[in-house]
């Protein structure tokens, strides 16, 4: 099958642009690359470089992946409160589930060196940005094309579950957790992600611009890489499972309508899929 004919195929697009990417961030995390400098490289900046390539070769400006400037300072305003209200409520459910098993919390800040800190910034830009134009930006435009807009956002966030699978299976393959850690490590993990990523599609859906995702997904990150809530145990097996599939609930809902309220009131375009141009919609 060519290339040309794998194009025209928007579904099948779609998982093969998750699956290049998954690649390289298996390989990156399976060779233990991730906890290097190099990780920015195999698993960020390569497949930035092949979104790259494909808009070059489909014809497609960046605009069309919603980098544009169209109601720019609303989107970046938009993805700055979502983002610090979503991590406030996640912070919250690993702050009560350790509470709840007597595990003695604390708020750990990670210290860093100016080098690092650095990295740590640049690194969570490019991420963020690779992210977000892959799920949101690609896949989720080209699902639409076959989908509705809420069965295509569906299957973004959770493709974008399954993305964040990987650590834990290193970590057990290393031997840093045993099948019961990593798999209860694991589950809270791609639960929040799933929710995440859906939040991130219903937010381009609602502003046909991904700077207000790109801005959530990094302030989250930035945020989680900063501080954090940890117990003594860190380990909180099916009760932090419970706790955080709770709060994702109420997450979702808050996040949800803060993006609904704010797209409606400031009139912001309704994404188009993929074949339509995103363009014509900015006025």
């Amino acid at each position: 099958m060519s290339f040309k004919k794998i194009s025209d195929n928007s579904l099948a697009l779609g998982f093969i642009f998750f699956l290049i990417a998954f690649i390289f961030r298996s390989i990156n995390s399976m060779s233990r690359l991730d906890e290097t400098y190099l990780d920015i490289i195999i698993s960020k900046i390569i497949p930035l470089f092949l979104i790259v390539l494909y808009l070059k070769y489909s014809h497609k400006s960046i605009v069309e992946t919603g980098i544009h400037k169209y109601q720019l300072i609303w989107n970046i305003f938009l993805g700055i409160l979502v983002g610090v209200v979503q991590y406030t409520i996640f912070t919250t459910a690993d702050f009560l589930s350790y509470i709840y098993l007597d595990d003695q919390p604390f708020l750990y800040t990670y210290p860093y060196e100016l080098f690092d800190l650095t990295y740590l910034v640049a690194f969570i830009i490019i991420n963020s940005f690779m992210e977000e134009m892959l799920f949101r930006g690609l896949m989720m435009r080209n699902f639409m094309i076959r989908l509705s807009s809420f069965k295509a956002n569906l299957l973004q966030s959770l493709l974008f579950g399954v993305w964040h699978v990987v650590a834990y299976i290193k970590y057990f393959v290393y031997r840093d957790y045993n099948l019961i850690e990593a798999t209860f490590n694991a589950i809270p993990h791609i639960i929040m992600a799933t929710v995440f990523g859906f939040i991130m599609g219903y937010m381009f859906l609602k502003t046909s611009s991904l700077w207000g995702s790109f801005l959530c997904h990094s302030v989250w990150n930035l945020l989680g890489s900063l501080v954090e809530f940890g117990g003594v145990s860190a380990f909180g097996g099916l009760t932090l499972i419970i706790f955080e599939l709770i709060f994702g609930v109420i997450l979702f809902i808050i996040s949800i309508f803060i993006v609904r309220f704010f797209s409606s009131q400031k009139n912001m375009p309704f994404l188009t899929p993929w074949d339509q141009s995103i363009s014509d919609t900015l006025s």
